[in-house]
């Protein structure tokens, strides 16, 4: 069966962006010029993904998704936004979106997104081990655990690798790269060709990789070691769920 999904801005161009970068998925697009009518369409018919803009007239993203929650609807939602910052990622992950996208984008991070959605709409509930040491999230990509000596571990969150699927290899950046909360800090490329980008969950300096991912890029575990750099400030904005 073919998905449908539901694109929702008050901006034509946007729209048709998003249109042409999942042209080539088999998926069932429709748009709504803005949140009211967009809700009029949810309300007629049934949609598995909602792909909406953060800022809109008259009713902006996150009112958007209240109303779909309020409403008891369980679609799926991603939202595009040009000011990322993990509040507002938080805030719209509590509203029910899946992940958030930021301007501009290119086709491959919205397909990316795209799949992962879908996959984790039809995914069984996960309950994840409780971990010997504290971990902090950001929601569907990552987790930290920090340190009696200041540094936190960083590890891929189980929400993220079940949508992902097997991987077949991973970019990890060197030691002294420089990481911002929020931003992309790997890459992995599936084994069905979809390449996906994970978030860092903190901001800081990278001083170790595991070389054991390298080697296995499927091996669960800790991905990379860093010295945080807004650790007091940014931790409270992490989440305790996965």
């Amino acid at each position: 069966m073919r998905e449908r999904v539901l694109v929702v801005d008050d901006e034509q161009v946007v729209l048709d962006a998003v249109t042409r970068a999942l042209r080539k998925t088999d998926l069932r697009i429709d748009t709504a010029r803005g949140a009211k009518e967009a809700l009029a369409l949810l309300s007629a018919s049934s949609h598995d993904l909602v792909i909406t803009d953060l800022m809109m007239p008259e009713m902006d993203g996150l009112a958007f998704l209240r109303h779909i929650r309020e409403a008891g609807l369980k679609t799926a939602a991603i939202m595009i936004t040009g000011y990322p910052t993990i509040q507002t990622a938080l805030r719209a992950k509590r509203l029910g979106a899946f992940e958030y996208v930021t301007k501009p984008f290119t086709r491959q991070e919205l397909h990316s997104v795209v799949v992962r959605a879908i996959r984790a709409a039809a995914a069984e509930p996960m309950v994840p081990a409780d971990p010997a040491v504290p971990r902090y999230y950001l929601p569907g990509h990552a987790w930290v655990e920090v340190e009696p000596e200041g540094t936190v571990r960083m590890g891929m969150a189980l929400a993220f690798t079940v949508t992902v699927g097997r991987i077949a290899s991973i970019r990890l950046p060197a030691p002294g790269a420089t990481l911002e909360q929020g931003r992309v800090c790997a890459t992995l490329l599936a084994a069905d060709g979809v390449e996906h980008s994970l978030h860092a969950p903190l901001s800081g300096t990278v001083v170790e990789v595991n070389p054991a991912v390298r080697e296995d890029p499927s091996m669960a575990g800790w991905l990379m070691r860093l010295v945080p750099r807004r650790l007091n400030a940014e931790l409270p904005d992490l989440s305790p769920l996965f």
